[in-house]
């Protein structure tokens, strides 16, 4: 039984798919910062705490790139981990980015819902910066930047892991066929 798309899957070398998952994340980061610092958006702790799982996952989507250059078996299960690594905290940004939406919507409440402050926030020697309220929406071409932050962060979260279940699925046709 063959596996369909498996071939197209497999001319795809897995370091392409964190290589790209690196430059859209950098490219994601880079519009939020200048949307902050040059088109004025105060961001809310929320976003803040989006933003940090961002830049996790660059950073060990950049470790998988150095990691995958290295020789031997251990740096093949290292880049693996970097793969999961990465897929996790996109993953996380993303869970964060729903429930942002929720306190959005009204759907569901937060610290910094009302004015509040998170506790990380109120302990910062930085109180020169504005902090935003979590349910005000902050609309980049119309839609807010925590749906956009959830497309992206879901969408990169199985793109980035798209090496380990390609892996899987050609050794499960290979299998199936005998």
């Amino acid at each position: 039984m063959a596996i369909p798309g498996a071939g197209r899957l497999s001319a795809v070398k897995p370091e392409g798919f964190i290589a790209i998952s690196l430059v859209t994340v950098l490219i994601i980061l880079a519009l939020a910062i200048a949307l902050e610092r040059v088109g004025g958006m105060t961001p809310c702790p929320l976003c803040l705490e989006q933003r940090a799982a961002l830049w996790w996952a660059a950073g060990f989507c950049a470790a998988g790139l150095i990691v995958q250059r290295l020789p031997g078996s251990a740096a093949l299960w290292v880049f693996r981990g970097t793969l999961i690594a990465a897929t996790a905290a996109f993953a996380w940004s993303a869970g964060l980015a729903a429930f942002h939406i929720a306190v959005e919507n009204g759907w569901a409440t937060t610290a910094c819902s009302g004015g509040a402050q998170s506790i990380g926030d109120l302990l910062s020697t930085d109180q020169s910066r504005p902090i935003a309220r979590c349910d005000e929406t902050a609309p980049f071409l119309g839609i807010s930047l925590a749906v956009h932050n959830f497309v992206f962060s879901s969408a990169l979260a199985l793109f980035v892991s798209a090496p380990l279940w390609r892996e899987r699925l050609l050794r499960f046709g290979r299998s199936a066929n005998g």
